[in-house]
């Protein structure tokens, strides 16, 4: 749940990286969670994959969350760890991420 602190001028959009912002096409989109760097991350691991001569890669995807409290980090989160083939076509690997991305919803039941 958010407060109304949270809630941000659509002005400043591209250089958030968090809070609520509102938008005509989209409703209210949390900047804290479409960031998209998860994403990025996630393609990383296929592209060093597919460079390396292996026949197989490791790719893991995770949402997590945390708090800083005492100097410690605690968090909690989901992920999904699996072993790729190599030699993917650009669609197997947009088809795999988007399966992995099952995460997200394993994600937002654990955070309810």
């Amino acid at each position: 749940m958010s407060t109304r602190r949270e809630i941000k001028d659509g002005a400043l959009f591209g250089v958030l990286d968090r809070g609520m912002v509102y938008t005509e096409t989209l409703g209210w989109i949390d900047k804290g969670h479409a960031r998209g760097n998860d994403v990025v991350a996630h393609k990383r691991q296929f592209v060093e994959g597919e460079r390396s001569v292996k026949p197989s890669y490791s790719v893991m995807y995770r949402q997590d969350m945390g708090v800083l409290k005492f100097k410690s980090r605690f968090s909690i989160g989901k992920f999904s760890h699996w072993e790729i083939k190599h030699d993917r076509s650009i669609e197997d690997i947009n088809r795999i991420m988007l399966a992995m991305m099952n995460t997200a919803s394993r994600f937002e039941g654990l955070q309810s």
